[in-house]
C-alpha cells in the first residue's frame, strides 16, 4: 500500500476505567453510546504520558493524556466512496491504545499479608506490574495449616488476588520426663515456648535446666538428675558432731555436742538437705554465765540459786510498800539476763488528811511513786487557820513530808450592827457560824422589826 494520500492524525479521548479484566471506555456521539467499531484504520502509535491535564483520561488509578498517531487508507480504497474521521474510528483507536497503555501503567503495591509468612525471593520491591505474581511461605517457626493450599497470588489490575495460605505456630510436642524428674511448661509447648526440667525430690539437677521449642524442636540437651550428696558439715569451736564420714545422703542428719562447761547455742541437729548442703546452719559453744541479779527492795521468789548458766531462769517481787519498774521473770541468755533486771521504787499510799480538808485534782489515786507532790485545800465550810503556810506534801521514799495546812470553821460577823430600839431587848446568839440559823427574839415592844 503507497504510503501517498495517507493522513497523520493525533487524537485525545475522555474517560476509561479497567474492571475485572475488561475495559470500559466512556465515549458517546450526540449522547448515545457506541456500540459497534469499524475496523478499517491503523493505529500506528500511541502514548501515554502521566503528567496531570484539565479533561483527562483516568486509566487504572492514573490521569494523564493519550495521544494517538492513525494511518488513513488513501483515498478511493472503495470505489466511489470516500474515507472521513468519525466517531466510530476514534473509538476503536481509543481502545486500542488503551490497551497498550494497560500494559505500562497498571501496577499494585507491596503486598501486606502479616507477620507469620514471608514473600520468596524477596528483593524489597514497593511496586508490581500489572500479571505479576509473588509466591509466599510461612516464617520461621510457623507452618501452612493445609500445605494443599495455592501459595501464589498475582496482580490484577491495582488488586492482588487472594492469598489462600494461612500459617500457624509449629508445636516441638511434649519432651519425655528425665530419669528422677520431669519437665514443666509454664507457656505452652509451641514455637518460642521453654521447657524447665526439675528433679525430684532427693535427686539434684546437673546441667542446663531450660529447652527452648525452636524451629525445628527444642533446642539442648536433657540434664541429669544426680542423687543429692552432702559433704561433712562445719567443724564448730568447743564441740563436735556425730557420725563423721566422707559423705552423706539426702536426709541424714549429724548431731553436735559442746565440750566442758560450755554450752550449745542453736540446732543440734543438722540435716542434709535437697541442695545437698546441711541446714541449718551449725550451733556455736559458749561459755554463758549470768550474774546474780542485785535488785534492791525485792526478794527472789522462783527460780534456782547461784551460779546461773544457759536459760536458767528467776522471779523476783518487790518489798511491800515497793512498786516494780521492768519484769520480774529473767532468763540467762547468751548475753546476760533477758530482760535486763527491774527495779523496785518506793511508794506512799494515799495520805489520810482528816474531813476538813482535800486533795486538789483527786482522781482517787491509791499509790504514789517517791519524789511524788499533792496538793490540799480546805473542805467546804471550813478556812485555813493560817493562809501563809504551804499545802503541799511530797512522798519521799515511802513516807509524806508535814502537811502545815490546817482547817478552822468559817465564822461569819454578827448580823446586828444597830443599837436595839428603845422600847426593847434583842436577844442574839453569842457566835454564828455559816451553818447556824440567825435568830432574833423582839421583847416587850409595841412595834416588830425583821431582819432583812
Amino acid at each position: 500500500m503507497s504510503m501517498m494520500n495517507t493522513s497523520m492524525k493525533s487524537l485525545k479521548f475522555s474517560r476509561a476505567r479497567f474492571n475485572n479484566n475488561a475495559l470500559n471506555v466512556l465515549v458517546s456521539t450526540n449522547g448515545a453510546a457506541l456500540t459497534t467499531f469499524p475496523t478499517f484504520l491503523k493505529v500506528l502509535d500511541c502514548k501515554v504520558s502521566q503528567s496531570p491535564w484539565s479533561s483527562s483520561a483516568d486509566l487504572f488509578g492514573l490521569r494523564g493524556e493519550v495521544t494517538i498517531n492513525v494511518f488513513y487508507p488513501p483515498t478511493g480504497l472503495k470505489k466511489g466512496k470516500k474515507m472521513r474521521e468519525t466517531s466510530w474510528s476514534r473509538l476503536i483507536i481509543f481502545i486500542t491504545c488503551l490497551m497498550k497503555a494497560a500494559e505500562v501503567q497498571a501496577q499494585c503495591v507491596r503486598p501486606n499479608v502479616g507477620e507469620n509468612m514471608v514473600m520468596n525471593n524477596d528483593l524489597g520491591q514497593q511496586t508490581f506490574l500489572n500479571g505479576s505474581t509473588v509466591t509466599f511461605q510461612c516464617s520461621t517457626g510457623y507452618r501452612p495449616v493445609d500445605s494443599s493450599v495455592p501459595r501464589m497470588i498475582t496482580c490484577v489490575g491495582t488488586e492482588w488476588t487472594n492469598l489462600e495460605l494461612n500459617c500457624t505456630k509449629k508445636t516441638c510436642g511434649a519432651l519425655p520426663d528425665l530419669p528422677n524428674g520431669k519437665y514443666t511448661y509454664p507457656n505452652g509447648i509451641l514455637f518460642g515456648a521453654t521447657a524447665i526440667a526439675q528433679c525430684n525430690e532427693g535427686y539434684l539437677l546437673v546441667g542446663e535446666k531450660n529447652r527452648n521449642c525452636r524451629d525445628n524442636g527444642w533446642d539442648g540437651r536433657d540434664p541429669v538428675c544426680e542423687v543429692v550428696k552432702c559433704s561433712p558439715p562445719s567443724s564448730i569451736q568447743n564441740g563436735l558432731f556425730d557420725p563423721v564420714e566422707d559423705s552423706y545422703d539426702y536426709n541424714q542428719a549429724v548431731t553436735y555436742s559442746c565440750t566442758g562447761s560450755y554450752t550449745l547455742i542453736g540446732k543440734s541437729v543438722l540435716t542434709c538437705s535437697n541442695n545437698g548442703t546441711f541446714h541449718p546452719s551449725p550451733p556455736k559453744c559458749l561459755l554463758v554465765e549470768c550474774e546474780t541479779p542485785n535488785i534492791k527492795n525485792a526478794v527472789r521468789v522462783e527460780g534456782k540459786s547461784p551460779p546461773y548458766g544457759y536459760k536458767n531462769f528467776v522471779r523476783y517481787e518487790c518489798n511491800e510498800g515497793y512498786i516494780m519498774n521492768g519484769t520480774g521473770h529473767l532468763v540467762c541468755e547468751e548475753n546476760g539476763w533477758n530482760p535486763p533486771p527491774p527495779e523496785c521504787l518506793s511508794q506512799c499510799v494515799r495520805p489520810n488528811v482528816g474531813e476538813n480538808m482535800v486533795m486538789n485534782n483527786d482522781s482517787d489515786q491509791q499509790t504514789f511513786l517517791n519524789g511524788s507532790t499533792v496538793t490540799f485545800q480546805c473542805s467546804t465550810g471550813y478556812r485555813p487557820v493560817d493562809s501563809s503556810v504551804p499545802r503541799t506534801i511530797t512522798c519521799v521514799g515511802t513516807e509524806w513530808t508535814h502537811l502545815e495546812l490546817n482547817c478552822t470553821i468559817d465564822r461569819i460577823q454578827d448580823p446586828i450592827t444597830t443599837s436595839p430600839p428603845s422600847d426593847g431587848n434583842c436577844v442574839k446568839p453569842s457566835i454564828i457560824t455559816i451553818a447556824a440559823v440567825v435568830s432574833i427574839v423582839v421583847l416587850l415592844g409595841p412595834k416588830n422589826y425583821h431582819l432583812d
